[in-house]
């Protein structure tokens, strides 16, 4: 579809709030194989409000494959690894956290981007302490589903993006 363009009026605002979305790589893939820019020279264009709502989707499937408690990520991990998702699921707040700190102290981010991986930090230190759900059959996987799991996980891997959103 095409770019939305705004106005001259818009544009030349020097109150006005500019939104930047970080794109991940899943969308930055299927928009290089579609030959339509996600970037652009123009401050005035901007992509079409449904790459949005595509980008929307990614960063929610991310957020919800994250491998602690109840979080379908969680569920996953612990069909995978049994009972050492317990020890995977708590590593995850940390390193949450140390990507809040790398955004903050080294790339200068603030704000928004810091405040989300704080926010994500907390709400899964508070999912990994509650632990995953006892499953009723505790069977090892077959081949063909683990590596579904393994390819459900790259698949969110690939709608991770650091920044989500930077205001400026």
């Amino acid at each position: 579809l095409p770019p939305v363009v705004a106005g001259d009026a818009l544009v030349q605002d020097p109150d006005a709030i500019q939104i930047q979305l970080g794109y991940p790589p899943l969308l930055e893939f299927l928009a290089a194989i579609t030959d339509q820019p996600l970037y652009r020279d123009d401050p005035a264009t901007a992509v079409n409000p449904v790459v949005i709502g595509g980008w929307v989707g990614m960063f929610v499937t991310f957020l919800n494959l994250i491998p602690v408690g109840q979080l379908d990520g969680g569920h996953i991990l612990r069909a995978m690894a049994g009972s050492f998702q317990e020890t995977i699921a708590a590593l995850v707040p940390g390193v949450l956290f140390g990507l809040a700190a790398y955004l903050y102290y080294w790339k200068d981010y603030g704000g928004n981007a810091v405040v989300i991986w704080a926010f994500w930090g907390l709400f899964t230190a508070v999912l990994a302490s509650v632990g995953p759900a006892q499953p009723v059959r505790d069977d090892a996987l077959d081949t063909g589903r683990f590596l579904l799991g393994l390819v459900t996980f790259g698949l969110g891997t690939l709608c991770f993006m650091p920044v989500p959103v930077a205001v400026g």
